[in-house]
């Protein structure tokens, strides 16, 4: 039976960018020719790329003449696309490059290790700085100078987490980059974490359950460290079943990328809206605060404005939808239960819906899934 490979999109791009024309690409692999269209990628994998009408609107002597205006293949490929591409696919590199000073870069010990010292795992400096990952392991420095960097997963390897809150309420999951999950739980709405910490104004404390470990041994850890939970008598918040391994697809926007787009907006609020994927991984890797250039507006949450903002709501729920940051600071101090006007809304669970429902399981996880499934 012929193995199916899944390749991601950087892959995707990187065997694109070996091709100066759609045709040839088709012919040597239709399927990543069509996998590329359905992921939406045409742009970025065949931007490089020349239409083969093109190629009769230019001789040989035209292109040789267009290449004698750059002083180095960098330029042309930047300024002039089709004249670069026309010219590798009629294979007139020799005569058209020979002027051309080589922008190579040679990397000192030094540089490649300033450069490693802003990533925090190796992967994240592999797919960062290329050309420095490239020269640190070519001259035998990548050991030394990735010292300070920890491990990640990947397709093959997960590790345990848990993201415990103070009210007895606790998600474990699996992943392949602990630091990045627990960031994306807080801010990707259809999350039971950020519907948890929306509802109650709590932040979770992550939790290592592992190191990193073979997929179908991190599937049934995961499995026990839920049972175990149960036990001790938390609520679980996993709405899926355990076991779903997810993806470990990099982000084709590295730290200099963020930087760069970030400059396009004036604040993070406008990041955010305008660009979510890049907000999103700058927030994961705590770049935003080298975002200097964004206009800041920090808030200080004192009891007396706290009591302003509650003096206008007539309920806690109310209190919490028109300013959660105050009703979260307010939770978080104790201060609600100076606010009488405010409602709570009560329970619908007396003590005899309880028990009617308990009559009906047979051991106390099972009432708990009864319960949440309410």
């Amino acid at each position: 039976m012929r193995k199916c490979i899944r390749r991601t999109d950087l892959e995707l791009i990187e065997i694109c960018l070996k091709f100066q024309n759609v045709r040839d690409l088709a012919a040597f692999n239709s399927s990543i020719y069509k996998t590329v269209l359905n992921r939406g990628l045409k742009k970025e994998a065949f931007g490089h790329m020349v239409s083969l009408k093109n190629q009769r609107k230019y001789t040989d002597e035209q292109l040789l003449e267009n290449c004698l205006k750059y002083q180095n293949r960098r330029d042309l490929r930047i300024n002039d696309k089709k004249t670069y591409w026309l010219v590798c696919y009629r294979k007139l590199e020799k005569e058209a490059f020979s002027h051309m000073v080589k922008l190579k870069k040679e990397w000192t010990k030094e540089e490649c290790q300033k450069v490693a010292l802003k990533y925090k795992h190796r992967l994240e400096f592999k797919i960062g700085d290329a050309s420095a990952h490239k020269s640190a392991r070519r001259n035998g420095w990548y050991e030394e100078i990735c010292k300070h960097m920890t491990s990640l997963g990947n397709s093959h390897q997960r590790m345990i987490y848990a993201l415990e809150f103070s009210d007895k309420s606790v998600y474990i999951g699996l992943t392949f980059h602990a630091e990045q999950r627990g960031g994306q739980h807080k801010m990707d709405i259809r999350s039971s974490v950020f519907q948890h910490i929306n509802k109650t104004g709590l932040s979770p404390l992550t939790k290592y359950l592992s190191d990193y470990n073979p997929v179908s041994e991190a599937v049934k850890q995961e499995k026990q460290s839920i049972i175990k939970y149960q036990n001790d008598g938390w609520n679980i918040l996993n709405k899926v079943e355990a076991g779903a391994t997810g993806n470990c697809r990099p982000s084709p926007w590295t730290r200099d990328k963020c930087k760069e787009e970030s400059l396009k907006y004036s604040s993070r609020s406008e990041l955010q809206k305008k660009n979510g994927a890049v907000y999103s991984q700058a927030y994961l890797n705590n770049w935003l605060e080298d975002y200097t250039h964004f206009k800041r507006r920090e808030i200080i949450w004192t009891e007396e404005k706290c009591k302003d903002i509650a003096s206008k709501c007539s309920s806690r729920r109310q209190y919490q939808q028109i300013s959660p940051a105050a009703y979260s600071k307010a939770y978080e101090k104790g201060w609600l239960d100076d606010y009488p006007h405010l409602k709570q809304r009560g329970s619908p669970w007396t003590k005899e819906k309880c028990e009617e429902v308990a009559l009906k399981c047979k051991h106390k996880a099972h009432l708990q899934e009864c319960l949440c499934n309410l």
